[in-house]
């Protein structure tokens, strides 16, 4: 079974023919965030985040199509996040993103100018990391490393 969609689908599958997911192509996109974004804390530290869930809308030149057609396509549904840890090394870097990136007006509050976020488009570049699993295996991961005015 390719892509099985539905509970049962998944739930009759053998073990042994689950795929990992293979993650969005590196280059750069056009992403829009696709909801309010969502505040929580970390598990271990519980360092408190934002998380910015994005749907691609545009590949640009760089992604390869090959690659990008073996996932689905930009029409496949699936997203990515984009997350902002809040401490105050690094709160500057959520700052940059809505005022600079997303181009919210400044004198917002920070819950304001994140409600404004949503529906805004942004270009964001995508790498691979590598990462060890909770199995001890090492996977590959996309994340996005780079954003940018979609202009």
């Amino acid at each position: 079974m390719p892509n099985p969609t539905s509970f049962e689908e998944i739930s009759n599958m053998r073990l042994d023919d689950i795929e990992d997911p293979k993650p969005f192509p590196t280059g750069t996109y056009v992403w829009l965030i696709s909801g309010m974004p969502e505040s929580g804390k970390s598990r271990e530290k519980q360092t408190p985040f934002w998380e910015f869930k994005l749907r691609p809308v545009q590949a640009m030149e760089d992604v390869d199509r090959t690659l990008l057609d073996e996932i689905g396509g930009l029409q496949s549904g699936k997203e990515m996040s984009l997350t902002f840890w809040i401490t105050p090394d690094s709160v500057s870097m959520l700052r940059n993103f809505l005022r600079d990136v997303l181009g919210v007006k400044g004198g917002l509050s920070v819950t304001q100018a994140i409600a404004e976020s949503v529906g805004q488009q942004f270009k964001g570049h995508v790498s691979h990391k590598p990462y060890q699993r909770r199995d001890g295996q090492m996977g590959l991961r996309a994340e996005i490393d780079t954003t940018v005015r979609a202009v």
